[in-house]
């Protein structure tokens, strides 16, 4: 039975590790739970169809199961633990379908196996042509997860759609509802920073309105195959909008076996960074550069500092500019505010957050992103909401 480690997080305190699987097939959920002697429960049509498994256990540091990856593991080495259903009213219920808990040591090491991977059309990203002077950054308070957005008064651009793991599907539902997609006049383009949940999974949130608003979907063609991505496909095609997959940038003698970030697309005010191949998720994907009239925005769902500072500096160098900070504050890398100052005159830091058991943003992390605002707070959503910036 196939699983894909989707998240995997370690608390010092209990010296538990939780991880989340994703299936290959809702299925295989099934067969699971009926192996495991347990029933799964049941939702109402209209309900989000969450397939997600999360599994609490005694952890070994060397043994672990491993954030990105698959693994293959009998159904009966989860026999002698217990299955609990999760509802969509249950803390995480918009993602989670049930949810095990052992006192037992798991050695994740040998399920390991291949990727699955999906494969859609590839096309480069097609930003909205044309756009006025008067563009502006809204960063969404969507809990520990990410959604940015770009707007000017004809056009619309989502960059990640993303909603905490800890949500409801109620509290995902009133997330879709506050930001009035299916009302919205202008064409809505989509642009998913990564395949982490928390970056895309709010989509299966949208109603049939807010999908008949949107005009394309570009995300990062290193896709595993599962349930939930499949669903987010499914949903995508049956309202006649594409998903294209964009591949990695081209690696080349001065890259090496190094993930790099490039300039893939610049289009009227936008610019397109794609990583060049690798296997990290966090590391491989699309960042977007934003050239306003009085400053610069830099998207970088969880990519490194250091490597968001190469190619901004390169393209943007002595602009203001707003940093979306990469990876909610937690670890990307090293954010060194002086390289930062450097580059640009003047930083305006806004750290997507929420409750999570990380304990994001990394104090150090903060520090240099108020560093980098000459001693200014940074802004983060979990405590003063969205942030709105005219660039």
């Amino acid at each position: 039975m196939r699983f894909f480690a989707q998240h995997s997080e370690y608390d010092a305190k209990t010296k538990l590790r939780k991880v989340i699987f994703d299936f290959a097939s809702f299925e295989d959920h099934r067969d699971l739970v009926a192996e495991m002697r347990s029933e799964i429960g049941e939702r109402d049509e209209g309900e989000p169809a969450a397939s997600m498994l999360s599994i609490e256990y005694v952890a070994d540091r060397h043994q672990s199961f491993r954030s990105g990856s698959w693994y293959d593991i009998p159904p009966d080495f989860f026999r002698a633990m217990q299955y609990e259903s999760v509802q969509p009213e249950d803390q995480g219920g918009a993602f989670l379908r049930g949810a095990i808990k052992t006192r037992r040591q798991l050695d994740a090491s040998p399920f390991l196996t291949g990727p699955l991977w999906a494969h859609s059309s590839e096309r480069a990203i097609d930003f909205p042509k044309g756009t006025t002077p008067k563009i502006e950054l809204c960063v969404v308070n969507c809990g520990h997860a990410n959604w940015n957005e770009i707007t000017t008064p004809r056009h619309r651009l989502i960059y990640d759609v993303g909603a905490s793991r800890s949500f409801s599907s109620a509290q995902v539902q009133a997330l879709v509802q506050r930001m009035s997609i299916g009302s919205d006049k202008r064409p809505i383009t989509v642009v998913i920073s990564h395949w982490d949940v928390d970056h895309y999974h709010a989509i299966l949130g949208f109603t049939p309105a807010d999908l008949k608003k949107l005009k394309n979907v570009y995300a990062p063609s290193q896709t595993p195959n599962t349930d939930t991505f499949n669903r987010v496909r499914k949903s995508l095609q049956g309202h006649g909008i594409p998903l294209h997959l964009v591949p990695p940038a081209g690696a080349d003698a001065t890259t090496g076996r190094r993930i790099v970030l490039k300039a893939v697309l610049r289009q009227g005010r936008f610019t397109a960074f794609r990583a060049t191949p690798g296997g990290s998720r966090n590391q491989t994907g699309i960042v977007i550069g934003v050239e306003g009239e009085r400053r610069i925005a830099l998207l970088t769902g969880d990519h490194h500092y250091e490597k968001i500072l190469d190619v901004a500096r390169s393209s943007y160098g002595g602009k203001p500019c707003v940093l979306v900070a990469p990876h909610h504050g937690g670890r990307a890398g090293k954010p060194d505010a002086k390289d930062w100052c450097a580059s640009f005159p003047d930083i305006q830091a806004v750290l997507s957050c929420g409750s999570n058991s990380y304990l994001h943003p990394i104090p150090e992390v903060e520090r240099e992103l108020r560093n980098m605002q000459r001693g200014q707070a940074v802004w983060r959503t979990d405590n003063k909401g969205d942030r709105t910036v005219p660039l």
